[in-house]
Parts: structure tokens; sequence; C-alpha cells
């Protein structure tokens, strides 16, 4: 399976750069085209500990959303190419980040001894960067 990342300033034509190599590469094979999800995306996933009606969402959560859609859909699909359409460089790199900013914020061991359904949440979150 080939992954395609496309990332750029906003506006730079990333998006449909993107949309037009999946819609392409789809003429002979199985393609599937991750796009940034719609904010209901945050409350599926993340539904019950910070619902998203009642607090701001964090900044880079759709990017975010984006990278573990694209990851959940290429382990879960039979897919020959993924094309992601991915935010501009400087924050994929921080969102690609975050795993080893969770461990310095809030070390493996300090969640365990102290397990709460958010640091369960924040466990899971940081597994799922590293396997970004």
């Amino acid at each position: 399976m080939r992954f395609l990342l496309f990332t750029g300033a906003g506006g730079a034509g990333t998006t449909t750069a993107a949309a037009a190599t999946a819609a392409l590469a789809g003429r002979s094979a199985k393609v599937l085209l991750v796009t940034e999800p719609p904010a209901g995306a945050f409350e599926a996933r993340f539904g019950g500990l910070l619902p998203a009606a009642e607090l701001p969402l964090p900044p880079g959560i759709a990017e975010l959303l984006t990278l573990l859609a694209a990851r959940d859909e290429a382990v879960t699909g039979d897919w020959d190419a993924v094309v992601v359409d991915c935010p501009p460089p400087a924050l994929l790199l921080s969102v690609l980040g975050l795993s080893d900013t969770v461990e310095r914020l809030w070390p493996v061991h300090d969640r365990v001894v102290r397990r709460t359904a958010f640091l369960d949440a924040v466990s899971g979150l940081q597994e799922s960067l590293t396997d970004l």
C-alpha cells in the first residue's frame, strides 16, 4: 500500500492536487482520499470525555483526526493507495510530535498510578500517535 501525503500552505492547492491525484489513481486502483473530517468526528472518537458542544475544540484537533482517520481506514480497508490531504508542514510536524509532548506532560508511570478515564484516553491517544 502506498501513502501519498499532500501538504502546503493554505490556498496553495493541496486539496485540489490530492483530490485530482486520487481521482486519477482511482481509475486503475482502489484509492482512499482522506480530508479534514467534520466536527462530529471529535465526538465520535472522544465522545463523553470532552463534549464538543460545551468546550472549544483543542487547536490542531481537526488535523489530528484527519491523520487518525487515514490510519484507521488504511488498516481496516483493502486499499492500493491512501491519499491524505494534510495540514501545512509546520502544523503537521507539531501534530506528529504530540506523542513526545504527551509523554513529557503525563509520563506513562503517572497515568498508570493515577488512572482516570481522561488519562486512559490520553494513553490511547498517545498510542495512536505513536502508530502514525
